[in-house]
């Protein structure tokens, strides 16, 4: 059987077992979930560290004071830059504005 078009982007692996019927259930029920996420700025300076999160598709926003680390942590969550360490897994699209 072919794959699926709709089938989503993953960053991390699959297991065996795993089939279409599961990958389409995820897409229908999209998260983003961090790992341990953490950001060091090339000063030294952390912006955020041990992140353990799991966000679903319920509008979230990011809120906070200048500087703290708002559009570096909304670009690891798009997968548009990694995080110094930890991992961002992604089981849908994700729209970065």
């Amino acid at each position: 059987m072919p794959p699926s078009p709709r089938r989503p982007v993953s960053t991390g692996p699959h297991t065996q077992g795993e089939n279409l019927a599961s990958l389409d259930i995820r897409m229908t029920n999209p998260t983003i979930t961090l790992h341990d996420v953490s950001f060091v700025l090339p000063d030294g300076r952390p912006l955020f560290a041990d992140l353990n999160e799991t966000l679903d598709a319920t509008r979230t926003g990011l809120v906070g004071r200048n500087g703290v680390g708002k559009s570096v942590l909304a670009r690891i969550l798009a997968g548009l830059q990694p995080p110094t360490t930890g991992h961002c897994a992604r089981s849908g699209p994700v729209h970065y504005l």
